[in-house]
């Protein structure tokens, strides 16, 4: 079972984990969205970033440098529902 989960989510598009975090951002914007919830969640987030970095960054350490520095700059970011692939443009508001 573990092996076909991992077959499948290797060929699911990020976009797919978007539409699917939607609801998720919904439902966590209503009930953290407001001071001071907000200034406390948006530590949470980062702090949860820094976490997957550092962790990508130890189970990476087989891979070359190059490798091993891309998957780690490049996880989902919890801090705004995307990956680090989209431009910083497309985040503003």
């Amino acid at each position: 079972m573990t092996a076909g989960v991992s077959r499948v989510m290797v060929l699911v598009p990020p976009w797919v984990l978007l539409v699917a975090l939607l609801p998720v951002g919904a439902v966590s914007h209503w009930l953290w969205g407001d001071a001071p919830a907000v200034t406390w969640t948006t530590l949470v987030g980062t702090l949860a970033t820094v976490a997957l970095t550092a962790l990508t960054w130890m189970v990476a350490r087989d891979r070359a440098l190059l490798g091993r520095a891309h998957s780690t700059v490049t996880p989902p970011r919890p801090d705004c529902g995307s990956s680090s692939r989209t431009s910083p443009a497309s985040r503003t508001r």
